[in-house]
């Protein structure tokens, strides 16, 4: 059980750092936050 620990560990420090992770989900917060006050011109 110890041992299953450290490779898991790594596995999420592995996709956290990535480029190809982060990279769509920052766009996908754009996309939303450009949708949001284009619709709703009240918010801004």
């Amino acid at each position: 059980m110890k041992k299953f620990s450290p490779p898991q560990m790594k596995e999420v420090s592995f996709p956290t750092p990535h480029t190809p992770h982060p990279t769509p989900s920052f766009q996908s917060g754009g996309l939303f936050l450009f949708i949001l006050p284009s619709p709703h011109p009240t918010l801004q």
